[in-house]
């Protein structure tokens, strides 16, 4: 597994900034790639393709931490290990089966 850190996101990206910052998570991120920067977003697979490639890195050794069915399924259809983070239990149900684990908080994402 890769040590690099990436995130997608459909939001705009200064919002994604805002949030890390409060997290205190933007200094974990190498990169950030949003929807504007490829052209089908998810749970279409190219955004973590993209940022694997500007990681300089295969996707089978990236991690890949999500709150969304179609940022799984996109890191799924990559080839990325996925962990669903802070879902509600609804959802759960329907990503568990192509889910590689699910944590309940982004303080441990990897159970």
């Amino acid at each position: 597994m890769s040590a690099a850190h990436l995130d997608e996101t459909g939001r705009a990206l200064d919002r994604a900034v805002v949030v890390l910052r409060a997290m205190a998570y933007e200094h974990r991120i190498q990169i950030l790639v949003d929807s504007s920067q490829v052209r089908r977003g998810k749970p279409g697979p190219e955004c973590y393709l993209r940022a694997a490639h500007l990681l300089n890195t295969t996707a089978a050794s990236c991690l890949v931490i999500e709150d969304s069915p179609a940022g799984i399924e996109a890191a799924r259809v990559a080839g990325m290990t996925r962990a669903l983070v802070g879902l509600r239990p609804r959802h759960h149900r329907s990503v568990r089966p192509t889910n590689s684990s699910v944590a309940a908080s982004m303080d441990n994402p990897v159970p």
